[in-house]
């Protein structure tokens, strides 16, 4: 799990020699180095608090340019698992002029709330902070009300 975190791919083999960082991930998650106590469950969620803070947080809110590479490969690697149907949008200019209006109110919005919501995991976690991106999501895409993307661990 944590080779997929940081590298999106996992191959055999690579995992000899972070036998440490496995076993952290373990007792953070409630196991007993003794033995006998601890889940599944309990692991994954150590491995993804303890990615938490060695990987970091950012946080995304939608925008049809990203504000750096980093921010555009990620939401094209997210993007990319979508059907090709649903990446098509038609309709006619009025509905586009109008839609346009809301997302831009809705953009301040969501930017607002990016930094805000940001700043208390940041702030609560002592995680890295790896910043506020702007990037096209399609998960965020099409929304009425503010929305942001965390990305914890990655």
């Amino acid at each position: 799990m944590h080779l997929l975190f940081n590298f999106s791919t996992v191959q055999s083999g690579l995992g000899v020699g972070n036998e440490f960082v496995y076993i952290i991930a373990a007792v953070v998650g409630g196991a007993l180095l003794t033995g006998g106590y601890g889940s599944a469950v309990g692991s994954a969620l150590g491995a993804l608090i303890f990615g938490m803070t060695t990987q970091g947080i950012e946080t995304y809110f939608l925008s049809a340019a990203a504000s750096g590479e980093d921010a555009r490969k990620v939401a094209a690697r997210e993007n990319a698992e979508l059907p090709q149907a649903s990446r098509r949008s038609g309709g006619d200019t009025l509905s586009f002029i109008l839609a346009d209006l809301q997302r831009s109110e809705t953009h301040a919005d969501s930017s607002r709330l990016a930094y805000a919501v940001h700043e208390k995991l940041i702030g609560a976690s002592g995680a890295i902070d790896r910043g506020v991106q702007q990037a096209p999501f399609y998960v965020l895409m099409g929304l009425d009300a503010p929305a942001v993307l965390v990305e914890i661990g990655f």
